[in-house]
């Protein structure tokens, strides 16, 4: 059996930081991208009833100013992010079917994160020359 471990580094930084500044640009445009991709999933699901999936998804926004803002792998993260929110709600949705009692209430659409909001982003401490 192959055992697959992945570690993480969290690296909290204070206002008074130097990259404070770039960190809240990026986290800004990462929630700007996940609103415009929420938007366009959404409108897919409630018009057409179809998920736009990651893959296809992936796909769409590139030429958008709100992708180029963004680091591609960070792109990529706040997509797939987004891409999860969609399938918790469906498994979510496919439970409550069989089990209403487990639920406070019908499971909701992914929202979208508030306007003057940031979302959490994936940065490359290479690029960020922090290693």
């Amino acid at each position: 059996m192959k055992i697959t471990v992945k570690r993480v580094e969290q690296i909290q930084i204070n206002r008074n930081h130097e990259l404070w500044d770039y960190c809240d640009k990026i986290c800004f445009a990462a929630k700007n991208l996940y609103n415009y991709a929420n938007y366009i999933v959404r409108q897919e699901f409630i018009n057409n009833h179809k998920w736009i999936r990651y893959r296809n998804l992936n796909k769409m926004p590139k030429e958008h100013e709100m992708y180029k803002n963004l680091p591609a792998q960070t792109a990529q993260q706040t997509l797939r992010l987004l891409d999860r929110n969609w399938k918790s709600f469906f498994r979510a949705m496919k439970e409550w079917s069989k089990d209403k009692s487990k639920f406070n209430g019908k499971p909701k659409l992914p929202k979208y994160k508030k306007k003057n909001g940031r979302s959490t982003v994936g940065l490359h401490p290479v690029r960020l020359n922090i290693a």
